[in-house]
């Protein structure tokens, strides 16, 4: 490993920390081939640790990177001195054995419980990665990186968060860095027990925001100790969400814990050394920098992957080499189309399911059994005679569909028996038929089990439903009973009442039927494919491992194509042309003469050996081929070698558009001085000798920053890591909807840490100052916004917020300009709505639409205000100020 390296400690902490480190751990082994002894992990929790399932097998958490903080008489604890110091009032008083259930209180409350260990564990990590001598894993930079990673959405990880960072920065020193990962709530929004995760995440911004502004200092006691936090408590802050500046949405949650855990190696290995310089820059953008009178204190971060898929060609490759060989010299014949053929005889004899109802149709039709009666009328007598009917009416459906899929059942065996006979008779009737008939079994076996498993789990659903059904039934019956009871309107009430309840007996009926339907199919796969199993048999028991072979590497053939089309949104490929997936032909005789020649075996020998072994020497062979070493050791620069420079800069340019910062910001907000700047880093396999060099990356990016391009040792991928920086948190979209969650009068638990911080905490939003919001009215008033007219001699908003439809949202602000500004400025609603539509209509039309319609309204509003006073014409020259400066900073 001969690649400079960073000191770095990574502590996670709650659910996406654990999964965010494995992730990181992953992307360590896959690179180096082990975890770089400078780089220590140490994972909090209040559940118990969890591993990362790979390919390669399981990615775990030594037995010295976790700890389990748990607090199992939280009653008790909240009377110690200092809890009660700072515990708010109305916090749940459960366990946390499996989870702080998203209260930051008892999520800090953990880490009070086990003040002791953490802070041993804390000072122990930090200490052992200071103390790190080079040894093998190459060079390393001097100062260290700490890095916090968490959701701030629930209890353990927003609960512990300010703390843990505390504990981490009373070990640090002024060249040291602190950096927070913060996974924003959206992703978890709309999924059951989710109410507190925005007005959670609210909290923990507003914390953190505190302690990046001058008066953000804080004391406490904690362990026995007075603790002190001060005023930038991180060197920076970045903020992942679901949704990038392309409007690209991550909908699966793993694929964010891949992404920040790509982001912490880039950051913490290889890549680290210099990634001292996107640091350094990036607290250049945060250091002293306000927007509104609020600090900029938050950024985020965008990755992008060119790649030379050249490993995945030759495990495509020597796997279809393999495969080719058990078919032409151990077995014989052309079976390249046997899923074809597998797939056409499913269809043709009408077995098939997934995606069809063959089976379950052809033994019971859906809906085929007889409704639940009404009675006629609906007198109180008809309630308990009607409820009492059920019972022998679900017995009776029970024994007709029982009856009825029995016998339909036993036809159906015969028929398709009969036909999968033919069939086989019809295959091993044709030359080299026997191999083409067993493998036409096996994937028949393999289909069909696929159909009995689904048919499996569709049946256990329906036992489920019916289970969950016949609970309601009590409650239908007193619906009615109480229906009888009424003294008007009773009749009206009982037929409402017997209708729901012949709904849930037609519901139990349906579920019944299609229990039995699943039933009886998955009889039937079990009976055929029993048949094909003893047909194998009797077939060739000699050649059974070549059969096993031939399904093994189909598989992993079919896998490798599954990997092609799982590729992530940020990664792009870069392939020659005459790269194709078809495999490379090789003759029978081929592998014979390699076995002899190059392992000193002969066929007798590879047939006493067990399947395995027979595996790993075809693949062996597989590699060995002239076409998959050339595949294989081919690298991405050499690729690029071949390119124009042109041709090479649109890849820099495809790379900076995919790496989109996965955050989305107001930016109506972004004008004049208030912008962001964007900070490059490019790792490749040698920055000595790679074909991207500082000087013409800088061409095709837009960056007052020179990007970084450090040596990752990776030969088939280039990597843009993009960080986006900075600005304050009330800019970050959403977050006027987790303000809104926040300020819930009826909460049911404080969302700060501290009893003190829900109204000593100073506002994330700016209050309204003319200077420096005024922005909003000036383009408000103007085309192509026109969210601000004149009818009269008021002025009204446009708000969807707030109007009505019918007087086309319209809302009314005061006579005259200067005082309709006043109330406008003074309401943050209307700013607020106004900054959002002014953003969407600028995404709508784009920058030179938008600048040109704002110059044509200019123009105009100043031949008009030569016929006002002059304060109105005072008024004027500060909007057109306002005006050209937006034009300015949009066509920047």
């Amino acid at each position: 490993m001969a690649n400079v390296l960073r000191k770095t400690a990574v502590i996670g902490l709650g659910g996406t920390g654990m999964k965010s480190v494995l992730n990181m751990k992953k992307k360590l082994i896959d690179t180096y081939g082990e975890i770089p002894s400078m780089i220590k992990f140490l994972v909090i929790d209040t559940t118990d640790k969890d591993h990362l399932e790979t390919k390669e097998g399981e990615i775990e958490l030594d037995p010295g990177e976790f700890l389990k903080i748990e607090v199992r008489s939280p009653g008790n604890l909240m009377t110690n001195a200092e809890v009660k110091e700072w515990i708010p009032n109305k916090v749940p008083k459960f366990a946390l054995t499996s989870g702080a259930k998203q209260v930051r209180p008892l999520g800090r409350l953990a880490v009070f419980a086990n003040a002791a260990p953490l802070e041993a564990k804390i000072d122990g990590l930090i200490s052992s990665v200071r103390d790190y001598r080079v040894e093998r894993s190459g060079d390393t930079s001097d100062n260290i990186v700490v890095n916090i990673i968490c959701s701030i959405s629930g209890g353990t990880g927003a609960g512990s968060i300010i703390d843990v960072a505390c504990l981490a920065r009373k070990n640090l020193e002024s060249t040291d860095k602190l950096i927070g990962y913060l996974l924003l709530p959206d992703i978890f929004v709309g999924k059951p027990a989710t109410d507190n995760v925005e007005p959670n995440a609210f909290g923990t911004i507003k914390e953190i925001n505190y302690f990046f502004t001058d008066d953000g200092t804080h004391r406490y006691k904690f362990g026995g100790r007075e603790r002190k936090i001060e005023g930038g408590l991180f060197n920076a802050v970045y903020l992942i969400n679901n949704m990038n500046r392309n409007g690209t949405v991550y909908n699966n949650i793993n694929d964010l814990y891949e992404f920040l855990g790509m982001g912490l190696f880039l950051q913490s290995s290889s890549a680290g050394k210099k990634a001292t310089d996107i640091i350094d820059n990036l607290e250049a953008q945060l250091l002293g920098k306000n927007w509104f009178g609020k600090p900029t204190v938050f950024s985020s971060f965008g990755i992008s992957e060119l790649v030379y898929p050249g490993d995945w060609f030759a495990d495509l490759y020597a796997k279809g080499i393999a495969l080719s060989v058990v078919q032409k010299t151990f077995l014989g014949g052309d079976i390249s189309r046997v899923n074809e053929f597998t797939d056409d005889f499913i269809q043709r004899v009408g077995i098939k399911e997934h995606d069809a109802d063959d089976v379950i149709n052809s033994i019971l039709a859906a809906g085929d059994f007889r409704k639940f009666p009404l009675p006629p009328d609906f007198n109180k007598e008809r309630v308990n005679q009607t409820i009492g009917k059920r019972k022998a009416h679900l017995n009776g459906i029970q024994k007709n569909v029982s009856e009825a899929a029995k016998e339909n059942l036993a036809k159906f065996k015969k028929d398709k028996l009969k036909e999968l006979n033919e069939e086989l008779i019809n295959r091993l009737s044709t030359p080299q038929g026997l191999e083409l008939s067993k493998n036409f079994l096996y994937a028949l076996v393999g289909r069909l089990t696929e159909f009995k498993k689904e048919m499996n789990e569709e049946r256990n659903e329906y036992v489920k439903l019916k289970e969950e059904i016949s609970q309601k039934f009590n409650f239908a019956k007193s619906e009615a009973e109480r229906a009888s009871k009424k003294i008007f309107g009773a009749k009206v009430a009982i037929g409402n009442a017997l209708k729901k309840y012949k709904e849930l007996v037609d519901n139990e009926a349906t579920f019944i039927l299609e229990r039995e339907r699943r039933e009886r199919a998955i009889e039937f796969f079990a009976f055929i494919i029993d048949k094909a199993n003893k047909w194998i048999e009797k077939l060739d028991a000699f050649s059974n491992y070549c059969s096993v072979l031939t399904q093994e590497l189909n598989q992993d053939i079919q896998q490798k194509q599954q990997e092609k089309k799982e590729t992530k949104p940020f990664v792009l490929e870069l392939k020659p042309d005459n790269l194709k997936e078809e495999i490379p032909n090789m003759e029978s005789n081929d592998f014979l003469i390699w076995l002899r020649n190059d392992k000193q075996m002969d066929m007798l020998e590879l047939a006493e050996m067990r399947v395995g072994k027979v595996k790993e020497i075809l693949l062996e062979y597989g590699y060995s081929q002239k076409e998959v070493q050339e595949v294989k050791n081919k690298k991405l620069d050499d690729i690029l070698k071949e390119l124009p420079q042109s041709e090479r800069m649109k890849y820099i340019g495809l790379l900076d558009k995919m790496a989109s910062p996965l955050w989305q910001y107001n930016q109506g907000f972004v004008s004049v001085d208030k912008k962001t700047e964007n900070i490059y880093l490019f790792g490749v396999e040698n920055p000595n000798k790679s074909v991207f060099v500082p000087e013409e990356i800088r061409t095709a990016i837009a960056s007052p920053y020179d990007p970084a391009v450090i040596g990752t040792g990776d030969p088939k991928r280039v990597i843009c890591f993009k960080v986006e920086a900075a600005v304050p948190a009330f800019v970050v979209s959403n977050m006027p909807r987790y303000r809104e969650k926040y300020i819930n009068p009826n909460k049911p638990f404080c969302y700060h840490i501290h009893k003190d911080w829900e109204k000593g905490l100073p506002s994330l939003f700016p209050s309204a100052e003319e200077d420096e919001v005024r922005i909003y009215w000036s383009l408000g008033l103007a085309e192509p916004f026109n969210l601000i007219c004149k009818t009269g001699q008021h002025y009204y908003f446009k708000s969807e917020k707030k109007g009505k439809k019918l007087d086309d949202f319209k809302v009314k602000l005061k006579q005259g300009r200067a005082e309709a500004m006043k109330a406008f400025l003074d309401n943050s609603e209307y700013v607020d709505e106004a900054g959002d539509n002014i953003d969407k209509i600028i995404k709508d039309l784009g920058n030179n639409k938008v600048a040109e319609a704002l110059r044509n309204y200019g123009d105009e509003i100043e031949k008009k205000a030569t016929r006002f006073g002059k304060e109105i014409r005072n008024q004027i020259e500060l909007e057109l100020n306002d005006i050209e400066g937006y034009i300015n900073s949009i066509l920047e």
